[in-house]
């Protein structure tokens, strides 16, 4: 079960699973491969809009979203804030990191894999790649991709 700060750090309000409204910027990229297809999505989520700010006291978070006219879409991980360069494991639901696919009504939190990243804290961005699973109903998917984001908040 979800708490309202897990809502909190991944932008979504938790009763409409919408994002919350926190500056999202366009001029970077997040973009994750999915195998197998997943419907109405298909294979590549290019993601138009993206968050990299801390929008929680412990923790950052790394969007990659859909545009607000758009269904809903959204993947992200959750990071300690003190996060340093290096690769990290995913599958933990209560802990951080914590990778996580939104689509319309659906809230799924990666059960295994990883997450790369290195931060430039002069520039305040942050890039990397990832290979997560997630189980929806009966189907594993497997979605692997690569992320460049610039600061849209505080860190």
């Amino acid at each position: 079960m979800l708490s309202n700060e897990d809502y909190t750090e991944l932008g979504v309000d938790a009763k409409t699973l919408k994002a919350n409204g926190e500056k999202a910027v366009i001029n970077n990229y997040f973009e994750g491969d999915f195998f197998p297809s997943y419907p109405t999505l298909g294979e590549k989520f290019l993601a138009p809009m993206f968050v990299y700010a801390s929008l929680a006291e412990s923790t950052i978070s790394l969007m990659g979203r859909s545009l607000p006219t758009e269904e809903f879409v959204q993947l992200s991980f959750v990071l300690p804030r003190a996060v340093k360069d290096g690769r990290y494991l995913l599958g933990q639901e209560s802990e951080v990191p914590r990778g996580v696919f939104i689509f319309s009504n659906g809230f799924f939190i990666a059960q295994s894999g990883y997450v790369t990243i290195i931060r430039d804290e002069s520039r305040q961005t942050i890039s990397g790649t990832f290979d997560m699973r997630f189980k929806i109903g009966t189907v594993y998917y497997d979605v692997r991709g690569k992320f460049f984001l610039n600061a849209t908040g505080p860190l």
